[in-house]
């Protein structure tokens, strides 16, 4: 397993933003020596997609060529600009995007394309379930994942912060202006279910449209869980071992984790003043480790935010 060692507290690092940042380089280190890629023949070999013909367990990415993650996908707007673009022209920032990394429009078929929405909200489950029955109709793979994405399982408790005009956007686990209605979520360790369900899935048999490689897409809104998730899908390995492109909304706000009890880990402080500096710089640092070709960037695509497309 490609994980770092637990021989560094954050306690002896200084300030938040440098602990952060050396833990990163000691990840990315780890990383290095625990997953070989310092070993003879030069690293990852990038040329070769991130799937296999063949799988021991079966997992939910099995079958698919290309796979779009939309995390804290809200009512599922990104998924629809995917797999009908064509109903959606101002949704120019995604659809650059999807173009770039899955092929044009005309190039690929929604048939080799699965997309995961993972969203905590109750309150848009059922938006999520006829979205996915209408594209699974049409043989389009939408499958609806309920729960938040953290670095561990669990439950965490979320607010609804009152900006129900804005489809709820703000749901999290900050109580945004001190009047949030609280409610448990379920979480998921996302790098755990990237091993499970994604990673070393079966490609399918026969391809539909016309492209290079398989690719693993992430969009990530996730209402500043982002301080969790990241650096968990870094230390593991699994951004390098299954994403190919993430983009997403880094969040300004005061991030306070506590550590560990028994461990004394895992604790993260940060003000809104400098959360998303540390963040970038981690990117940055993240970007830096040449046998890994997994890129980040910061862009967010807030268009359509009520769809108001009818559901085929």
């Amino acid at each position: 397993s490609c994980l770092i060692p637990a021989a560094m507290s954050n306690r002896s690092l200084g300030s938040p933003a440098a602990r952060i940042l050396a833990v990163i380089l000691v990840g990315v280190a780890a990383f290095e020596l625990r997953c070989g890629v310092l070993s003879s023949g030069g690293g990852l070999d990038r040329s070769k997609p991130r799937a296999s013909s063949t799988s021991v367990a079966p997992k939910l990415g099995d079958g698919c060529y290309h796979i779009f993650l939309d995390v804290g996908a809200n009512i599922g707007v990104h998924t629809r600009f995917l797999y009908q673009p064509d109903l959606y022209p101002m949704a120019k920032r995604a659809g650059t995007i999807f173009d770039k990394q899955f092929g044009t429009s005309a190039m690929r078929n929604n048939s080799d394309i699965c997309s995961f929405g993972f969203e905590p909200n109750p309150a848009h489950a059922e938006r999520h379930s006829r979205l996915a029955a209408a594209y699974n109709r049409r043989g389009w793979r939408y499958h609806f994942v309920n729960a938040g994405v953290s670095d561990e399982e669990g439950n965490l408790t979320f607010y609804h912060n009152g900006d129900e005009g804005n489809e709820e956007w703000g749901f999290g686990d900050h109580n945004l202006k001190g009047t949030g209605v609280p409610v448990t979520i379920p979480t998921i360790r996302f790098s755990t279910w990237l091993r499970n369900e994604v990673l070393g899935r079966k490609l399918p048999e026969t391809v539909h449209g016309s492209y290079e490689l398989p690719r693993v897409v992430m969009k990530m809104d996730i209402e500043s869980a982002e301080y969790r998730v990241l650096p968990d899908l870094w230390f593991t390995g699994v951004m390098c071992e299954t994403i190919d492109f993430v983009f997403g909304e880094f969040h300004p706000w005061d991030i306070s984790y506590k550590d560990d009890a028994i461990t004394g880990r895992g604790g993260l402080i940060l003000s809104n003043q400098e959360a998303v500096g540390v963040l970038r710089a981690g990117v940055k640092l993240f970007h830096s480790f040449k046998d890994c070709s997994s890129d980040i960037i910061e862009l967010d695509d807030e268009s359509y935010l009520h769809d108001g497309v009818p559901l085929p």
